[in-house]
């Protein structure tokens, strides 16, 4: 396979993303992206044709690649792909291969400017050859997108199951049952006060926005011994303007057990582990999150104190409902688990595959996917 050198100045035009404000709806079809992922819906396109997204600031190490109109905020690159030289989905793929951490250029947070982008160099096969190797690679990108898929739409059927039972009471006429409690969260949870400070020992590191990781054993060993499968922790603060971090009101959920947020304070409590389920779901509702906001205090960083949380209302079932919606819960979480681990296993298989086949070492006429 022959190989031409181009700068990526040569191959895009690298153009900076805009502030959402004006076109941030929640009648938005647009998806608008930062460095951390999805930040919400706008009402008009930034650009609209396929594009690769590069981090300016913040997480500058992962690149994203879309086919959909989208809008882009002012800390993430968009391209312009010059397509009669490259494929954009295939200069994706190339662009996987680049560590851009060696091109940072911040002191606290990463940062990367477009003179260095432009003059990182790459080999570029001929249209026809990039179109064999695009065949060969999206079998495997297909599949886990489909995978991907499929558990978004096992979660959203769990939503929907949620809000028909425990918000708009289908089952029950609309009517709330008169053995369930209207009642408020400080009533059905255990009132544990427990702050934590995020000083030298982390508690959580953040992986994108929502997706958390538990870091060492220092929530374990300091604030409960207990198992810790059975605690929430509530981000107190509001980093509304980092979309690296979860806003107010929302919740970051491990399903490996442990569930929590990064925040320099976290408030602490339990729930019994009938209703682990159903908590999981309620804290996704959007009466929850606007009960959240109304109550937060603050005028530069907002905050939620245990107070202040423990009175927000609930719906609270009977075990019995509870348990119902967890065996149906845990029925849907088996198949996105088992889907999890196979893209997992695809990501490999793609990843140990890419360079070789970019740089021509696999002959891609004799590669079976």
């Amino acid at each position: 396979m022959k190989f031409k050198t181009y700068s990526l100045g040569e191959l895009v035009t690298i153009k900076y993303g805009k502030n959402q404000k004006k076109v941030l709806s929640e009648n938005g079809t647009v998806p608008i992206y930062g460095t951390g992922g999805l930040m919400g819906y706008a009402t008009e396109a930034l650009y609209n044709k396929p594009s690769v997204l590069i981090g300016r600031k913040g997480t500058i190490e992962k690149i994203h690649y879309v086919e959909h109109p989208f809008w882009t905020v002012d800390t993430l690159f968009y391209t312009i792909v010059n397509e009669s030289i490259v494929i954009p989905r295939f200069l994706y793929y190339l662009l996987l291969q680049v560590d851009f951490k060696q091109y940072n250029e911040g002191t606290t947070i990463p940062s990367l400017r477009t003179e260095a982008l432009k003059r990182i160099e790459l080999q570029i096969p001929v249209i026809e050859e990039q179109r064999i190797i695009l065949d060969y690679l999206s079998k495997l990108d297909d599949k886990i997108a489909l995978n991907a898929k499929i558990n978004e739409n096992l979660e959203q059927q769990a939503q929907a199951i949620f809000k028909s039972w425990f918000v708009d009471f289908e089952p029950f006429g609309g009517v709330m049952p008169d053995d369930w409690q209207e009642t408020t969260l400080g009533n059905v949870t255990d009132n544990i006060r427990t702050k934590i400070k995020n000083n030298s020992t982390p508690v959580f590191s953040a992986v994108n926005s929502g997706n958390l990781v538990y870091s060492d054993e220092y929530f374990n060993k300091q604030v409960y011994s207990k198992d810790i499968s059975k605690y929430i922790i509530v981000d107190n603060w509001n980093f509304a303007y980092n979309p690296a971090r979860i806003n107010i009101g929302s919740i970051g959920i491990n399903d490996l057990g442990v569930i929590g947020c990064v925040s320099p304070v976290y408030v602490v409590f339990s729930v019994q582990a009938e209703y682990h389920s159903f908590f999981r779901f309620f804290f996704r509702q959007e009466a929850f999150k606007q009960q959240s906001l109304v109550r937060a205090s603050g005028s530069v960083r907002q905050t939620l104190n245990y107070t202040d949380f423990s009175l927000i209302d609930i719906a609270y079932p009977t075990k019995e409902y509870a348990q119902k919606f967890d065996v149906i819960w845990k029925s849907y979480f088996s198949v996105i688990e088992r889907l999890r681990k196979e893209n997992e296993k695809l990501l490999e298989l793609r990843d140990s595959l890419l360079p070789k086949l970019m740089n021509g070492e696999i002959d891609v006429s004799k590669v079976r996917i």
